[in-house]
């Protein structure tokens, strides 16, 4: 996912594979509208908003690869902002992770001790904004993976295949290091 990865903490001890350029340029993003991760701007706010396209351009262009990818949940929010310039740097499979809302929401209020409704307030635009991609990206029959979050716990096969057709190799590539990395023990709910 890069070459300088956001390292790993006390909330995600293996790591979080995400770009720490990315990272950076998305909360740039929302730092110059005033939002943050907790407090998400509406989609008709990034829709409108024009971020210098040079900052995008200089990210993506040091990152990409033959075969590359990114990940990191802003994109939820920055997606209006973000996708023109990634279609022009790369062809695209989109994977949308699904998990139950509620799960989520239990998940960020132990993650960041905050209480429930305060979680389900900052989660609400995520979820809205992945259902409302989800939809928009299936009606313009872009290549999609959807994965759900607790069949990729429990069975990582269907997911690897999908990944591995895309990419030109075997259905079980690398299927031994996923089953390795994946730990239900991580999963707190």
């Amino acid at each position: 996912m890069g070459d300088e990865l956001i390292p790993p903490d006390l909330g995600n001890p293996k790591g979080y594979f995400e770009n720490a350029r990315f990272w950076r340029l998305n909360h740039q993003i929302l730092h110059s509208i005033g939002s943050s991760w907790t407090n998400p701007p509406d989609r008709e706010i990034i829709r409108t908003f024009r971020f210098p396209e040079d900052n995008i351009r200089t990210v993506l262009s040091s990152q990409v690869k033959s075969i590359w990818g990114l990940k990191h949940p802003l994109t939820v929010l920055s997606f209006e902002i973000l996708r023109p310039h990634l279609e022009e740097v790369s062809d695209i499979t989109y994977v949308f992770v699904h998990r139950p809302f509620e799960d989520s929401v239990r998940s960020l209020s132990f993650r960041d001790n905050i209480s429930k409704n305060e979680a389900t307030q900052i989660l609400t635009p995520y979820f809205k904004n992945l259902n409302y991609y989800r939809n928009e990206l299936a009606q313009e029959n872009q290549d999609i993976i959807d994965v759900h979050y607790d069949t990729l716990l429990e069975n990582p096969e269907s997911f690897v295949t999908e990944c591995n057709r895309r990419i030109g190799q075997q259905p079980d590539h690398n299927l031994d290091v996923v089953k390795s990395f994946l730990d239900q023990k991580l999963k707190h709910f």
